[in-house]
């Protein structure tokens, strides 16, 4: 957990720029674990809500990031780069509805197959 004895907006860019360094190493489980603890004392950061769902994005969890940048569109709708996190949702939701899409497919094959 952030600890708050010295000024807390030091002690939370300090962690983002952390979690920002995990990130950018490639290390994103911790990555995203430290973008949760600021959140934890930040809810309402909505550029850590954008980096958590960056993170869980590479990680492959586009559920969990789409919620995170939908909170962030949410937090501050009109934040640099908002259109790019648009076109971000829109892909994540486009991609988990073709994956339905394929499941529907695969399993109306399945039985084609069972029943044939």
């Amino acid at each position: 957990m952030l600890q708050e004895k010295r000024n807390p907006r030091a002690t939370i860019a300090e962690a983002i720029a952390q979690a920002w360094k995990l990130h950018q190493a490639g290390q994103l489980d911790e990555a995203a674990r430290r973008y949760r603890q600021v959140l934890d004392v930040a809810p309402t950061d909505a550029n850590v809500w954008h980096l958590l769902g960056a993170a869980l994005h590479a990680l492959g969890n586009l559920v969990e990031a789409e919620a995170c940048y939908l909170q962030a569109l949410e937090l501050a709708p009109r934040m640099m780069g908002v259109e790019h996190l648009q076109v971000r949702v829109q892909r994540l939701v486009a991609a988990r509805l073709s994956g339905l899409a394929l499941q529907r497919t695969d399993l109306a094959l399945h039985l084609l197959h069972d029943i044939g």
